[in-house]
């Protein structure tokens, strides 16, 4: 079955059989690591996984009157629709569990930078009108792998139903990471898009419509040696294209900022069902990438994946600069429990230069999560259990 099939499989089924479907899925995926971890003989073929049904779904309008104990007064408004920014949030109570993450976020960075180094985050609960920042909110820095989000939404958003050799890139690139398969899906927006020019359009496009902004700078480039077989391989309609030049869209530079309005925009409902499907990729579990010399020496679920164990998440790390003096490591995140929903993002720039680009080296990873951990204890006690 398609991951496509399977996910609308599993949204029509009621809620007891998709528990049970869930378990399935976290025992086969945890058999599937025990026996070789997806060391086939063919190290870019990529199994066919299902969302898991607690897979975050982008929220039009929560219920009123959903409970807040600290943040929201009786009668804060909903989210905005879809391409709308949400009103603020009434005075007084409001105003305090905003202020309380504020300061969660300044210990936060202060954590990641007694842990590996300096620090940027961005917190935007459901029913503000604005984040919250902390740290040098004006750094600009390179995107690395969560890009890999924006380039799924705008191939969803011109494909919804992506033929399979697209789909299994889609999943490799956003929960592998992998760079090959980042490849066949910046190939497939360029040929859905018209061109390398189309498709750096149409990324462009996706963080706009989140009042978002990047620098994709040229030139454009032919794929990297070690991903002309796999590409050729799993050409699909490209065919020949398949090793066209395009732009580098991981070396794309953006803020802190812009992170937050894209992940607050896909948490919102701002794509609509493109959205709502690379939301889905996004709550996969994470995996080890199986590309030759790829390094991971943390847990793949490491940052989001771990800090926030009550909540339903959906989330793409990024990291890279080895040997640049300028390595990063950052996550964006769409987190919800019950009818309240959050977008996170967070960046941390290591003191000490890794020898290779892995976040498990020089603190990278372990800075993060102290910084995220404290963004989770002031959100479970600002939305509580509501």
């Amino acid at each position: 079955m398609r991951v496509s099939d399977a996910l609308e499989s599993l949204r029509s089924r009621p809620l007891p059989l998709l528990a049970a479907l869930a378990g399935g899925l976290a025992l086969g995926f945890l058999l599937a690591l025990a026996s070789g971890g997806g060391a086939s003989s063919d190290p870019h073929a990529v199994a066919t996984l299902v969302p898991p049904p607690t897979a975050v779904r982008p929220v039009a309008a929560p219920a009123a009157g959903a409970g807040a104990p600290e943040s929201e007064s009786a009668g804060a408004p909903a989210v905005a629709g879809a391409g709308q920014v949400a009103p603020a949030v009434a005075s007084g109570s409001g105003d305090r569990g905003r202020a309380a993450v504020e300061r969660a976020l300044a210990r936060g960075v202060q954590a990641a930078q007694r842990v590996a180094g300096p620090a940027e985050a961005a917190v935007w609960l459901d029913r503000w009108s604005t984040p919250v920042l902390a740290g040098d909110t004006t750094r600009s820095m390179r995107m690395w792998s969560m890009s890999k989000a924006v380039t799924a939404v705008a191939v969803l958003q011109r494909q919804p139903v992506p033929p399979p050799d697209l789909e299994q890139a889609l999943v490799g690139a956003l929960t592998r990471s992998e760079n090959c398969a980042q490849r066949r899906v910046v190939m497939g927006l360029q040929q859905l898009a018209g061109g390398a020019e189309g498709a750096r359009g149409a990324f462009l496009d996706v963080l706009a419509r989140a009042g978002a902004h990047a620098e994709v700078s040229p030139p454009i480039a032919p794929p990297e040696a070690s991903c002309r077989d796999y590409l050729q391989q799993h050409a699909g309609a490209l065919g020949a294209n398949a090793l066209d030049p395009a732009y580098q869209y991981g070396t794309a530079m953006w803020t802190v900022g812009d992170a937050i309005d894209f992940a607050h925009a896909l948490g919102g409902g701002a794509y609509s069902d493109a959205g709502a499907r690379a939301l889905d990729y996004l709550a996969l579990p994470k995996a080890p990438s199986r590309e030759p010399g790829a390094q991971l020496s943390t847990d793949p679920a490491w940052g989001v994946g771990r800090t926030f164990p009550t909540w339903e998440v959906a989330y793409k790390a990024g990291w890279g600069g080895s040997g640049t003096g300028s390595f990063l490591v950052g996550q964006i995140a769409v987190v919800r429990r019950g009818a309240r929903w959050a977008a996170i993002a967070a960046m941390v720039h290591p003191t000490q230069q890794p020898s290779a680009d892995d976040p498990g080296l020089a603190h990278a990873a372990d800075g993060l999560e102290a910084l995220l951990r404290e963004i989770a204890a002031q959100l479970d006690r600002t939305v509580g259990a509501g």
